[in-house]
This record gives C-alpha cells, structure tokens and sequence, in this order.
C-alpha cells in the first residue's frame, strides 16, 4: 500500500495526515507579533504518548493550539468525520497503531467488546482490587464448605462467597475448565 497525505480537518493548510497514521506540518511563513518572519519546515510530527496510550501530536495556528489525538485525526480525513460522541476503534487493539486499515468508528459499546476481545479488561486475579486468585475461586465453587467458614478462611465478605458460588461473580467456564 502507498502512502497518501490529506489535508487535516480543520486544519487545511497546515497539517498534513497519511493513511499509515503520521502527522506533518506544512511548509509555511509565520509573521510573529514583533514583525519577525518565521519559516515553517515540512516536518513529520513526533508527538507524544498519552497517559492512556495514544499517540498525540500539537497542532499550532495563529490564534489557535490544540492537542489531537493522531488516530482521530486520521479517520476524520480518511473516513468522514463524525460527533465526539462516536468513538475510533482500534481493531488490532493496538493504540499506537494508527493505520487507516486498523481503525473505524464505531459505539461505545463496539470500543468495550473490543477492550475484553483483546483482553485489555483486568479482571479475576489480574483486576487491581483482587483479594483471591483464580485458583482460589475455583476451590470455593467446588467447596461444600459453609459460606462463613470459607469466608473467614479466605478473609472475604459472605457475599463474594455467595457470587462465586452461583456464578455471579469471577467465575467463567474458560477459568473452570483450566483448573480443574
């Protein structure tokens, strides 16, 4: 595939963005406040990587700065642009891979299917709050122990005992299947 340029929306005439997910900025003149003439190179952008994991690159004009998001940018000239309420999907689940080929706009319910899809989802023994591991949820499913000895035992409420016991909670059969 070859590499196309389109003009940024927005920001014709100044920022350039291509279907493999690069930002340039346009060769141009600037006239400061001070009367000073500034020439602006052709340059591809670097930008930075947020603290989400996007990769995000600084679009100055006279009057006017703003930090975009470079896979926005890139369906927006691409696809056609649409409401901030429409999120962009990233389909290998990849957040820097910025290719036209690799993005598409979707719900917000398309972008979660997506996250658990390519397991960006913490959860079981890998989600942040976690008391007990996978291991230990399978043994309290199979116990016939009481609800308030195991939790005791394990120093988690009745009710985690409870949801786990009927698969309310942390159980699914992938999970059972490799433990038992």
């Amino acid at each position: 595939m070859k590499e196309e340029w389109l003009p940024v929306v927005g920001w014709e005439g100044f920022y350039e963005v291509s279907n493999f997910g690069q930002v340039r900025s346009m060769s141009r003149k600037v006239t400061h406040k001070n009367g000073f003439v500034q020439t602006i190179y052709e340059k591809i952008l670097k930008g930075t990587i947020s603290f989400y994991g996007y990769r995000c690159v600084d679009l100055c004009r006279p009057g006017k700065r703003k930090n975009s998001k470079v896979h926005r940018l890139v369906l927006s000239a691409f696809a056609a642009p649409q409401s901030a309420k429409i999120d962009t999907r990233h389909l290998d689940g990849d957040r820097l891979n910025n290719k036209i080929s690799n993005l598409k706009y979707g719900t917000r319910q398309d972008n979660i299917n997506d996250t658990k899809k390519h397991g960006r989802i913490p959860n079981g023994e890998r989600h942040w709050n976690s008391k007990l591991s996978d291991h230990e949820a399978v043994k309290i499913f199979k116990s016939k122990d009481r609800q308030v000895d195991l939790a005791k035992k394990y120093n988690v409420s009745h009710t985690t005992i409870y949801d786990i016991q009927t698969r309310k909670r942390r159980l699914s059969q992938t999970t059972l299947s490799i433990n038992t």
